[in-house]
């Protein structure tokens, strides 16, 4: 072939040396196209960042177990903007006129991210039970971790999984201290109330990972107000793909898609999550009566159907988490914040 030809001071060897590897994995040499990529890799660093990314997605998906899928699953930004400024990754930065999450912003500069490939791979096509492995693995740094064992939690819950939930928070607690009260007390005993508490304290809590610095820029105890709180039912959707040709490392077997087609399904069925939270809320409220935080937290139910996935057309316990604030609460402050719902 031509294109083994080419030197590495040609300005046209990057993008040949792509449309080589590129063309082996359309027609399933998965293993030359693996040692054209590792040849690669050798002078990998000395590529532009862009272009070190093209083919750390193309050795993604030619990876042979899920430590080589997490190691090339990683990419660095070359560009980021927000409201108040854009940088590249030469750009010096100020102070002025940043905002929570531009500051949020600052600490991913240098930061390794997951792209949309590669949670196409984590919410699409990977096992619940493979996801907690590679929230495990302490090469991955603990800020990518924490996003993976994040959603591994969320789906333990979802999908009732009681030995999963527990083992989980125990090493959620390690890579997200800002969380380790309410997720040593769901470790201790995962009831209905310390669930509850989890989820609607922490509007970071969904079942998929984050492309991105995600929402990880604000702090995980916080409402975004461009809505971008726990999860969305469509982006479970069966139907709905970031691409047209679905995707799927070598490494993953028939078995493991087959899984997590059906983990979706479940977590699919079980609807929006304003819903599922106002029903926790209403179950917690009739469970545990004399909790002292019950109306701050029905509050916070209301709020995560106001700034949260609310689309589902039963809006009943939504309802019944307004109506067992007002009517039970009539004095407190929280009641006063809520005179409405949503």
């Amino acid at each position: 072939m031509q294109a083994n030809k080419i030197k590495l001071d040609s300005p046209a060897f990057s993008t040949v040396k792509y449309h080589q590897v590129r063309l082996l994995i359309e027609q399933e040499k998965f293993k030359t196209a693996r040692t054209k990529l590792d040849e690669l890799m050798k002078n990998v660093i000395e590529m532009p960042i862009s272009t070190r990314n093209g083919f750390f997605a193309q050795r993604m998906l030619v990876a042979k177990n899920l430590d080589e899928f997490l190691k090339f699953a990683q990419r660095k930004t070359i560009a980021y903007s927000s409201y108040s400024f854009f940088r590249d990754e030469t750009s010096e930065i100020g102070n002025y006129g940043m905002d929570t999450r531009d500051r949020g912003m600052l600490k991913w500069r240098n930061r390794w991210m997951f792209d949309t490939d590669s949670i196409e791979v984590f919410n699409k096509k990977m096992p619940h039970k493979m996801l907690m492995r590679a929230g495990l693995k302490t090469d991955v740094p603990k800020y990518l971790r924490k996003g993976i064992l994040i959603s591994a939690l969320t789906r333990a819950i979802l999908l009732e999984n009681e030995t999963a939930k527990r083992k989980i928070a125990k090493d959620l607690i390690n890579v997200a201290p800002e969380m380790s009260n309410e997720l040593y007390a769901f470790f201790q005993d995962p009831n209905r109330l310390a669930t509850f508490k989890l989820l609607i304290n922490y509007p970071v809590m969904q079942p998929l990972v984050d492309k991105g610095f995600g929402r990880f820029i604000i702090p995980s105890n916080s409402l975004a107000y461009d809505r971008d709180n726990w999860w969305y039912r469509e982006e479970l959707d069966l139907k709905k793909r970031y691409f047209g040709k679905p995707i799927a490392p070598k490494f993953l077997s028939e078995d493991d898609l087959k899984v997590a087609e059906i983990e979706r399904k479940k977590l699919f069925d079980k609807g929006y999550a304003g819903e599922i939270l106002s029903e926790k809320a209403v179950s917690a409220a009739k469970k545990f009566p004399n909790e002292k935080k019950l109306p701050q937290l029905l509050y916070k139910t209301l709020q995560a159907n106001r700034y949260g996935d609310n689309g589902g057309e039963n809006r009943k316990n939504t309802r019944r988490v307004f109506q067992t604030l007002h009517k039970r609460f009539p004095k407190s402050i929280w009641t006063k914040r809520s005179p409405v719902w949503y």
